[in-house]
């Protein structure tokens, strides 16, 4: 099974940051944020690695190579032009394995990738979305979910005044390869526009809530508290 980290986006988020260096090679307590992530997949078997690119390819390309010097084996799928989060997924797609674990590129963490794998098999849909109890949920995606953990609804980010369980999307996911078929052709957006596709198409897809360590570094204030946060 392979890992895969969509990593092609422009990082507006981060500023001055990420002008003339990509935001994954944006350091983190002494290592790329890519590095962090590709180290995690290792971490839990998943040492085949395939990067989705875009902005400033060549410098990710450049830095990591093959993986070989990480022990792992990477792949590439560059994006020419911007194709969003889901976009750029389905482009990947003659490099993906039947099922694999996908994770967005501005993310730090060391959840038991086993566990979330352990649950989306055991659930049999097209996809799994972690979800956790977010910090920051007015700035995060929210989702509605059955008792059993099924996804019903993407509601976006909430605004104050309104109702909602604090089910945030972490950005990592676990998915079967068959799942693209259902993806819109072209630009599109993981979970603004493909994933609720799928609802609407009759597709199961569930939610796993975990308490452990996934943290969104793609502002500069997030970026800060990872700097104090003891990321492995």
């Amino acid at each position: 099974m392979k890992g895969v980290i969509v990593a092609g986006g422009l990082g507006t988020r981060l500023g001055k940051l990420t002008k003339a260096l990509p935001k994954g090679l944006v350091m983190v307590n002494g290592k790329p944020v890519l590095e962090h992530q590709i180290l995690w997949l290792a971490r839990y078997g998943m040492k085949d690695i395939v990067i989705c690119a875009g902005h400033l390819a060549e410098l990710v390309q450049a830095h990591f190579g093959d993986g070989s010097g990480l022990g792992v084996h990477i792949e590439y799928s560059i994006e020419t032009e911007l194709l969003g989060t889901g976009g750029a997924l389905k482009k990947a797609a003659p490099l993906l394995s039947d099922r694999f674990v996908m994770m967005y590129g501005d993310l730090l963490g060391g959840m038991d990738l086993r566990k979330l794998v352990g649950f989306h098999t055991a659930k049999g849909g097209l996809g799994t979305l972690t979800v956790h109890e977010s910090d920051h949920p007015y700035d995060s995606d929210i989702l509605e979910v059955t008792p059993d953990w099924e996804v019903v609804r993407f509601l976006g980010k909430p605004k104050p005044g309104d109702k909602f369980d604090n089910i945030s999307n972490a950005g990592v996911y676990c998915f079967e390869k068959a799942i693209l078929k259902y993806f819109p052709d072209g630009k599109s957006m993981l979970d603004k526009d493909a994933l609720p596709g799928i609802l609407r198409k009759g597709g199961k897809l569930y939610a796993y809530m975990t308490r452990e360590n996934i943290l969104d570094i793609g502002t500069p204030e997030r970026l800060k508290k990872s700097l104090g946060g003891g990321i492995a």
